[in-house]
C-alpha cells in the first residue's frame, strides 16, 4: 500500500511538473493540444491540456489502483473507423450538396431502374414506382436530420413516397397473380429488346425519374416562399392518389368478371381515370413545390419532369385509346360510351366515332398487309409499357 501511494504521489509531481491538470465537471479546456494518458491495469484517463494550468488533481479511481501507474504522453484516441453505413451517407450528402442536388437524384434513379435489364417493362413500372419511393425515402431521412422541414413539405415527399409504394406494390400484383399471361409477354419482349435499346431506355427513365421528383427535393432544400400554393399543391396530390388508386381497383375488379371495356365507377366520367389521376398529382407536386425554386437550374428541371410526365400520360392515353377501340368498336355499346364519354378531363367532349372507326379500317388494312411477325414484332415494339 505504502509502494502504490508513493506512485500515486510521484505521478502527481510529474503532472504538476509538466503543466497537466484534470478540467474542473463544470467546464472544458476550450483548445487541447495534446493529451497525458494515464494507465494503470485495465483504466484509462485521457487528461486535456491546459493552456494555463497551474494544479493537478487526481480522480480518486487513480489512487486506489492496485496496480503500477504509468504516465505516457500521446496523441488524441483515433476516431473508430468509418462503417459502411458512414460511407454511404457521407457520399449521399455530398451528392445532394452538388448541382442542386441533382447528381444525388440521378444515381438513385439509375441504380433503382437496373431492374428493367431484368424485364424490359420494368423500366416503366416497378422501376419508376421504386425510384420514386427510394428518392422520397431517402430525401426524407436527410433532410429531416439536418434541419426542420416545414410539414407541408415532409406532406409532399410522403405522398410521393406513397404514391411509389403503392403503384409499385400494385403492378407487382397486377403481373405476377392478377395478370401471369402479362409476365410471360414481358419476358418475351425483353428477350426481343437489343442491348442498345435496353441502355438507351435506361438513360431516358434515370433522366426522367430524376427530373419528374426534383420538386420534391427542391421543396426539402429550401422553404417555401409560397406557403398556401404548396398547401394547394399538396391537396392537388391527394386527390390525385385517390384518383389513381379507385380507378385502378375499379378496373381490375372489372377485369376478373369480364374482358370488356370498361365504363362504370369513374369510367363514367373519363375513359383513363388512372391516367387523369396521375396527370393530377405529379401537377401538384409541382404546384408544391414552386415556392421553393431559385435559379434557372431548379426551375428548368421541375418544369422539364412535369412537361415529360404530361407528354408521356398524353401519348399513353393515345395509345390505350387505339388499341381498345380496335378491339372494342364492334362490341355493342362502346361507340356510344366512346362518343359521349372524354378521354381524360371529366366534362368534355368525347371523340367522334366515325374518326375512329376510319381510324380502325386504317389500322386492319396495314395489319393485313404485313406479316404475323412482323405485327408482333411492332407491337412489341411500340406498345407503351404504361398502357395497362
Amino acid at each position: 500500500a505504502q509502494q502504490n501511494m508513493r506512485l500515486a504521489v510521484v505521478a502527481a509531481m510529474m503532472a504538476v511538473a509538466a503543466g497537466f491538470s484534470l478540467p474542473p465537471l463544470t467546464s472544458l479546456p476550450s483548445a487541447p493540444s495534446r493529451t497525458v494518458r494515464l494507465v494503470s491495469g485495465h483504466h484509462r484517463s485521457y487528461v486535456p491540456r491546459g493552456l494555463a494550468a497551474t494544479r493537478c488533481s487526481l480522480v480518486s479511481s487513480v489512487l486506489v489502483q492496485p496496480m503500477p501507474m504509468l504516465v505516457a504522453w500521446g496523441k488524441k484516441a483515433p476516431p473508430p473507423p468509418p462503417t459502411l453505413v458512414s460511407t454511404l451517407l457521407a457520399v449521399w450528402a455530398s451528392l445532394l450538396a452538388t448541382a442542386q442536388g441533382m447528381p444525388a437524384l440521378l444515381v438513385v434513379s439509375g441504380l433503382v431502374s437496373l431492374l428493367g435489364f431484368v424485364r424490359y417493362a420494368w423500366f416503366f413500372s416497378l422501376g419508376y414506382g421504386l425510384s420514386m419511393s427510394v428518392m422520397a425515402t431517402a430525401c426524407l431521412l436527410h433532410y429531416s436530420s439536418v434541419s426542420s422541414v416545414a410539414f407541408v413539405t415532409l406532406l409532399q415527399a410522403s405522398l410521393v413516397l406513397a404514391w411509389g409504394v403503392r403503384l409499385a406494390v400494385y403492378l407487382a400484383y397486377r403481373e405476377f397473380v392478377a395478370w401471369p399471361d402479362a409476365a410471360k409477354r414481358n419476358l418475351e419482349i425483353t428477350k426481343k429488346m437489343a442491348p442498345a435499346a435496353k441502355i438507351s431506355t435506361w438513360l431516358g427513365v434515370t433522366v426522367f425519374d430524376a427530373l419528374l421528383f426534383s420538386p420534391v427535393l427542391f421543396g426539402l432544400k429550401t422553404p417555401s416562399s409560397l406557403p398556401l400554393l404548396s398547401w394547394i399543391g399538396v391537396a392537388c396530390q391527394a386527390i390525385g392518389l385517390m384518383i389513381e388508386s379507385v380507378a385502378d381497383n375499379q378496373k381490375s375488379q372489372h377485369r376478373k368478371a369480364t374482358n370488356t371495356f370498361v365504363s362504370k365507377g369513374l369510367y363514367r366520367f373519363s375513359r383513363h381515370p388512372n391516367y387523369l389521376g396521375e396527370i393530377i398529382f405529379w401537377v401538384g407536386t409541382f404546384i408544391a413545390g414552386v415556392g421553393s425554386l431559385t435559379g434557372m437550374v431548379q426551375w428548368l428541371s421541375a418544369t422539364l419532369g412535369l412537361v415529360a410526365i404530361l407528354g408521356v400520360m398524353t401519348g399513353a392515353s393515345n395509345g390505350l385509346d387505339k388499341r381498345q377501340a380496335v378491339k372494342y368498336l364492334e362490341t355493342p355499346g362502346y361507340a356510344e360510351y366512346l362518343q359521349n364519354t372524354p378521354k381524360l378531363w371529366p366534362f368534355t367532349a368525347g371523340d367522334d366515332v366515325a374518326a375512329v372507326a376510319e381510324m380502325v379500317k386504317s389500322d386492319k388494312v396495314t395489319t393485313d398487309s404485313s406479316t404475323a411477325k412482323e405485327v408482333k414484332s411492332n407491337y412489341a415494339k411500340n406498345k407503351n409499357p404504361w398502357d395497362n
